[in-house]
């Protein structure tokens, strides 16, 4: 099944973020990381994910808390579209993911019936 069909309940993060696309922007990171503050995220998410562990969904965790700020239900959907278009992930997706995940919004998605 292709990562984009699997359901919210089984997805892991990288069956709601694309890969490639987080590579992209994380080879445009420097030293410094105020110079690009997006491609030195991306470039920890994909150092945590090439070590075993969960260390890339803790760290997407606390990228998306600061990039998802306090507000209004619509500004804090619209954040997450951001950030999910910006890692190459289908906003609605990402939104439900988090919801799923870790309660942030309200499930756009019901899960399926077993």
């Amino acid at each position: 099944m292709p990562n984009h069909q699997k359901p919210i309940e089984e997805a892991g993060l990288w069956d709601i973020l694309d890969w490639d696309c987080v590579v992209a922007l994380a080879n445009e990171s420097t030293l410094d990381p105020r110079a690009n503050p997006a491609a030195s995220a991306a470039l920890k998410l994909v150092n945590f994910a090439a070590q075993d562990g969960n260390e890339d969904v803790e760290f997407f965790h606390v990228l998306g808390k600061r990039w998802i700020t306090s507000g209004q239900d619509p500004e804090r959907r619209q954040q997450a579209g951001d950030l999910a278009l910006l890692l190459g992930a289908d906003p609605e997706r990402l939104i439900d993911y988090v919801a799923y995940k870790w309660g942030w919004f309200k499930r756009v998605s019901r899960p399926r019936p077993r």
